[in-house]
């Protein structure tokens, strides 16, 4: 009985391991709505990440390019993630997204690197 006790507690970790508290957006990203409104970012044809958005976020437009603010490149938790939108907007959880046998999205994502102070410069 020990042993499917620690079987248990090694798989709740192994899948909780995905989530993170920030993601490198790299120069040539895409992106799309998921069905339940979440913005899933493709950094890789074979890796999807979805990001959850605090309600203070405006809805992003399907088709039209997706501007992020980054810190080094980078896409964090608890940061503020458009541009000009409410300071109360950030981004709440990014979690791996399965991408199976999907295709890439073709809508691209651009970076706009946040200033010092978090602002864009």
């Amino acid at each position: 009985m020990p042993h499917l006790f620690a079987a248990l507690l090694v798989t709740g970790i192994a899948s909780q391991a995905g989530w993170r508290e920030q993601i490198r957006l790299p120069a040539h990203a895409h992106w799309q709505v998921t069905p339940s409104g979440q913005v899933e970012i493709w950094t890789g044809k074979q890796e999807a990440w979805r990001l959850t958005l605090s309600s203070a976020c405006p809805s992003p437009k399907a088709g039209q390019t997706l501007i992020l603010l980054t810190r080094k490149g980078h896409l964090q938790t608890g940061q503020a993630i458009f541009p000009g939108a409410d300071k109360r907007c950030t981004l709440i959880s990014i979690e791996p997204s399965l991408v199976d046998n999907r295709t890439m999205p073709e809508t691209a994502v651009q970076r706009l690197e946040a200033g010092p102070s978090g602002n864009t410069p």
